[in-house]
């Protein structure tokens, strides 16, 4: 049972990482490589990039309260980025107002982000206590635990 478990797990993984390549091509070949040179869409990019943090920022301060490193970070706007976009009408597609560029743009730099995020976090794990002396710092001695009982 355990082998067959294994072998769909791996199936999982394979058959989603080629649904999830399919949207990035197709959505490859719908894209303009000129639009990702207009300043406007760099610009709107920007400005979704910075209010989709801003609000995520307020959220996690709101609800957590605590270090929201990285978690701050990690937004990526991958694969559900590309199905929106083609679930948005051919009319509104085509409409000159609206730059597939920018959704590009915003899938390239909340990965950057996150990816530079997570290294920078990885870094800096290596400076931090373990959990061992964090819990002996709170007043438990060596010879007890939590999970004595």
């Amino acid at each position: 049972m355990g082998r067959i478990l294994e072998d769909f797990k791996t199936i999982t993984f394979e058959s989603s990482f080629v649904v999830r390549t399919f949207f990035f091509v197709i959505f490859g070949m719908t894209i303009s490589l000129s639009s990702l040179l207009s300043f406007n869409v760099f610009l709107v990019s920007i400005l979704i990039l910075i209010v989709l943090y801003a609000i995520r920022f307020a959220m996690l301060k709101l609800f957590i309260r605590k270090d929201i490193n990285p978690q701050l970070y990690i937004a990526p706007r991958g694969l559900i980025t590309i199905l929106l976009f083609f679930a948005i009408p051919q009319d509104i597609q085509n409409s000159t107002e609206f730059e597939a560029g920018i959704l590009l743009l915003i899938i390239i730099g909340t990965s950057l982000i996150m990816t530079y995020s997570l290294i920078k976090e990885d870094r800096t794990a290596g400076d931090k206590k373990p959990m061992d002396e964090l819990i002996l710092e709170e007043g438990e001695s060596e010879g007890e635990s939590k999970n004595d009982y």
